[in-house]
């Protein structure tokens, strides 16, 4: 119980110090680097906003429509399997004229 009790005044402490000590080396990175600070703010809004934007997020939204095309893609390639099993049997049994017109038509329009 002790140990709790000493753990908030430690997490305190660190914080302290270490908060401080970071604060500390960054004003000096600051002005060292020659940019003001209003300047740097203004940067750090615009890339804000820049990565909130839509835009941001368009690989998200083009893996989508990659996604469908390629799922489009395997249907087409599934649909091409099945005509040529089709045109196959229809050739090998006794298939009328039409019938033999109608997969021709298909195989065309398939193209």
């Amino acid at each position: 119980m002790e140990m709790r009790v000493d753990l908030g005044g430690w997490i305190k402490r660190r914080l302290k110090r270490g908060v401080n000590a970071q604060g500390a080396a960054a004003k000096e990175v600051l002005n060292k680097c020659g940019i003001e600070t209003d300047d740097l703010q203004a940067q750090w809004e615009d890339q804000k906003k820049s990565q909130l934007s839509i835009r941001a997020h368009a690989p998200a939204r083009l893996k989508k429509e990659l996604d469908v095309v390629l799922a489009l893609q395997s249907d087409l390639d599934a649909s091409d399997k099945a005509l040529q099993t089709t045109h196959a049997v229809v050739e090998k049994g006794s298939a009328t004229e039409e019938t033999l017109d109608a997969l021709d038509s298909l195989e065309r329009s398939h193209d």
